[in-house]
């Protein structure tokens, strides 16, 4: 049930041949401007991973993959049938037990030792080499690419996957492999990538206008909830529905450079940044997007019937329309905008219950399809037909 080193090889050369593109969608937030981003997106494309959260939209690149989490990935990749036998005494009742004794049988990990596999421990790059070279039923090479694994039991296979540019190493003069290092997971989704031949999309590539953020704290916020300020970021300008735009506007993070900045800001730094900015509210001021910090936190009561998430989630959806094209003059209250079904704009002021009670509109995390529209208006002018709603 491998794939044989001839079918990946043809399906490379297919791929090079003209094979249609996979769609770009850059479906993971955790990972943009990842070395290893095009194959996290090919691997996740071909069914080997769906992210690391339940909302799968992040992948955590940098967490080490265990030994069990690599059986799995293997499982997935060779459409392992189920295995007949219980091949191990210490994965019983694990997450991962049928993918575990499904590689097993197909003869691609022998265990750490008598009856057992070490499912928790983390896997050496050392042992992932052997890993995938018998996966894919590369024999073993008598080369010898790197300084560092003379004498390891991997070697053979290590530098079988070096034989064939699965791997360069992990210097940037390729003379060393690093056998006793763990594998973080964004890695692993490029040795994957090579090793079944797939093909390798970049997530920017189709888009017309590429709008990078970057996030940071001002004055003296909660310092505890960053974290969950740069979750709701990341889901909300990378979330379906949201303002990044399939095929033609699409958010990407950096850490530097950006062309807008969200900062997490205490509500007395807030209301010095601008005079139409106040202590109670976030606002936006040029590129520049201030999130307060108190208000973030606690949603008003007419938000109590939707958890907190998605509060915040329309925070940052409400306040990037401002820099996208709604100035922070620009808010559509008047009931009449909100859609057949009462969904209120996210540019309404939905914070405020002077705005929201009696208005007849629910609240929305998400722009409605106008808002959408005026925002490619005003970043792709030459091809968006003009709907006469927008601000001037």
């Amino acid at each position: 049930m491998r794939r044989p080193l001839s079918l990946l090889l043809t399906t490379a050369v297919l791929l090079l041949a003209g094979t249609a593109p996979a769609q770009a969608h850059g479906r993971f937030w955790d990972d943009d401007g990842d070395l290893h981003e095009s194959n996290i997106e090919a691997v996740a494309e071909d069914g080997i991973t769906a992210g690391c959260n339940e909302l799968g939209d992040r992948f955590c690149p940098d967490v080490d993959v265990t030994r069990a989490q690599m059986a799995r990935f293997l499982q997935r990749a060779l459409d392992l049938p189920p295995a007949e036998e219980d091949h191990f005494a210490d994965d019983d009742g694990t997450a991962h037990e049928d993918a575990i004794n499904a590689v097993a049988a197909a003869e691609i990990t022998r265990g750490c030792a008598a009856d057992r596999f070490c499912p928790h421990e983390e896997v050496s790059r050392a042992q992932m080499a052997s890993f995938i070279a018998r996966a894919i039923d590369l024999p073993p090479s008598d080369s010898d690419h790197f300084t560092d694994d003379d004498g390891s039991q991997h070697e053979a296979n290590i530098d079988a996957l070096a034989d064939e540019d699965i791997t360069a190493g992990c210097d940037p003069d390729a003379a060393r492999f690093c056998p006793g290092r763990a594998v973080h997971r964004d890695a692993m989704a490029s040795l994957l990538a090579r090793s079944l031949g797939l093909e390798a999309p970049d997530p920017t590539t189709g888009h017309e206008r590429v709008v990078t953020y970057e996030l940071g704290t001002e004055g003296a916020p909660d310092r505890g909830s960053f974290a969950i300020f740069s979750t709701r970021t990341h889901q909300a300008l990378h979330g379906d529905g949201g303002w990044s735009i399939q095929g033609r506007l699409l958010f990407r993070y950096v850490e530097h450079g950006a062309d807008v900045r969200l900062w997490l800001t205490d509500d007395d730094t807030v209301g010095d940044r601008h005079p139409v900015c106040s202590d109670d509210w976030s606002c936006t001021v040029g590129d520049d997007i201030y999130i307060n910090d108190e208000n973030f936190a606690e949603p008003p009561a007419h938000w109590s019937d939707r958890d907190v998430s998605e509060y915040q989630r329309y925070v940052i959806n409400h306040e990037a329309g401002h820099f996208l094209d709604f100035d922070q003059r620009s808010h559509y209250n008047d009931p009449a905008w909100c859609a057949p079904d009462g969904s209120a704009p996210v540019m309404m002021q939905q914070s405020k219950p002077s705005v929201m009670d009696g208005s007849g509109c629910t609240t929305n995390v998400w722009p409605l399809g106008f808002e959408r529209d005026c925002v490619e208006e005003a970043w792709l002018p030459d091809e968006t037909d003009q709907t006469g709603e927008c601000p001037q």
